[in-house]
């Protein structure tokens, strides 16, 4: 009987070995979210002015009007549905309108400094900034980012003024205030 007993445990036991597990597994869902960020280097506000006249019969010099101390920065992953994403631009005045005949330019470099990915291309000419439309300035943004700091789409503001006797007319002394605004979108 004695045997019988072992013979019987030792089976057992050689059942629940042939039955055990040797391994286990679980899954792991990886989720990338898409999204679509656009900032700047900088938010500080910027001064554009022509220079006087250094002589009497000579006119405002507005070449000098210019500024190139931000970049352009942007994040983005696409989801599925699209394509690409788009950066656009547009000009708000507060309060006073700039005179008639003036104008204020923006120069996005074509290529980002910095960053990874496919981070889209600047449109080749500048563009004059409106208060009735935006204006496309970087396209073809699909998954990549600029980098922070010195890194993106140099931005270069120009302070424009048509050479015309209605728009020396139209000119006072006085401050123009405007806000820009830069908008990602996807295609």
């Amino acid at each position: 009987m004695k045997k019988l007993s072992l013979v019987s445990v030792l089976i057992f036991f050689l059942a629940v070995a042939l039955n055990a597990q040797t391994n286990v597994s679980h899954n792991i869902t990886v989720t990338i979210p898409s999204y679509a960020m656009v900032g700047l280097s900088s938010t500080g506000d910027i001064t554009l002015a022509p220079t006087a006249p250094e002589n009497a019969g000579e006119a405002l010099d507005f070449s000098s009007a210019t500024n190139n101390t931000k970049y352009l920065q942007y994040s983005s992953i696409l989801n599925n549905g699209s394509s690409s994403n788009t950066i656009s631009v547009s000009m708000t005045e507060n309060g006073t309108s700039l005179p008639a005949g003036v104008t204020i330019e923006l120069e996005t470099a074509k290529n980002s400094v910095g960053g990874k990915g496919n981070r889209g291309t600047g449109v080749d000419t500048p563009v004059v900034l409106s208060t009735t439309e935006g204006k496309e300035i970087v396209t073809g943004i699909k998954n990549g980012y600029t980098g922070t700091g010195a890194s993106g789409h140099l931005l270069t503001y120009s302070l424009k003024m048509t050479d015309t006797d209605a728009s020396y007319s139209a000119l006072t002394s006085d401050n123009f205030s405007v806000t820009i605004t830069y908008t990602i979108t996807a295609e």
